[in-house]
């Protein structure tokens, strides 16, 4: 039984060989059908080589400096501030629009790339003439947008501010004018009484200021007293807070209005050298080629023995 097993093998192996022997000998007698797929592809290889214009790249460091505030509180952090800048940066959206502003310059959106841990902006392109104007450029107009949004939060903040104090001042205003009623009335009825008691001139060295109806500056002065409470001016007096809400309200108008919390662009980039990009070596194209090239013709002198062995 052994020895069968081993007769068989032998013609197994036998046979092996003699596929691949005729193989081999088919790929020979079509050996130019290979060495025209070489050629092919060592040419499209060198052809691409010669062609490909080098790619470059260049980093500029983004640096949010202080800003130059007036006086008053509304800042907004750094940290924040490069929030905004890099979610504005990193829109394909402002990318595109940027690009299609400057379509003489070739510009393509998607190399642009900000890195948020080292705040390294950098773009990658084949005009290395103008490679620095682009990235410069994209970080110009991109300050723009960002500076636009901080602007318009503090804006917001300050707005909503001078909401609260307008509230909190006309809250107080009725509450002083109630207070002023309320002298009023009793001033009235302490005239009635200064008049029923006959006293005309103000008592002197005498004071009831525990009386609900102070009567000791008698009919004239009370009369006086009631007609400097008709004064509007009187108010403050009632609620001295007053005067701050009105000052604290004109200045957060006067801000809004004259715009003096715009702040200037807080984003400085500096550029460093350009690079040109690590390329695949000439020596490598060819050598990927000429391997492509043998495994093509191979695979193309096998098919066609195919189709002609089928047709018999």
């Amino acid at each position: 039984m052994s020895e069968a097993q081993n007769g068989f093998d032998k013609s197994n192996s036998l046979n092996n060989k003699d596929e691949l022997s005729d193989c081999l000998l088919l790929l020979w007698s079509y050996k130019r059908i290979i060495l025209l797929c070489v050629c092919v592809f060592i040419s499209c290889a060198l052809l691409y080589s010669t062609q490909k214009k080098p790619e470059w790249s260049i980093l500029g460091n983004i640096s949010v400096t202080t800003l130059n505030q007036s006086e008053h509180s509304y800042e907004i952090s750094n940290v924040k501030l490069f929030e905004i800048y890099s979610g504005i940066y990193n829109s394909l959206e402002n990318k595109v629009i940027f690009s299609n502003d400057n379509k003489g310059l070739d510009i393509n959106p998607n190399n642009f790339s900000l890195n948020e841990k080292t705040h390294q902006a950098s773009y990658k392109s084949n005009d290395k003439e103008n490679i620095n104007n682009i990235l410069v450029g994209y970080n110009k107009f991109i300050s723009n947008l960002a500076l636009e949004k901080i602007n318009s939060i503090i804006y917001k903040e300050i707005s909503d501010d001078k909401d609260d104090v307008y509230y909190k001042y006309n809250k107080l205003l009725l509450e002083a004018k109630e207070k002023v009623v309320i002298e009023k009335n009793k001033t009235i009825y302490a005239i009635r009484i200064a008049q029923a008691a006959q006293i005309i001139k103000p008592l002197a060295n005498i004071s009831n200021d525990k009386d609900i109806f102070n009567v000791s500056l008698g009919v004239l002065g009370l009369k006086e007293k009631l007609n400097i409470l008709n004064d509007k001016n009187i108010l403050p007096i009632f609620e001295p807070k007053l005067l701050l809400l009105e000052k604290e309200n004109i200045k957060l108008e006067k801000m809004l209005t004259s715009h003096e919390f715009y702040i200037n662009s807080p984003y400085v980039i500096k550029v460093q050298k350009t690079q040109r990009l690590q390329e695949i070596s000439t020596s490598y194209l060819v050598m990927i080629a000429l391997v492509l090239g043998v495994i093509l013709g191979s695979a193309l002198i096998i098919v066609i023995d195919f189709i002609r062995n089928f047709k018999k």
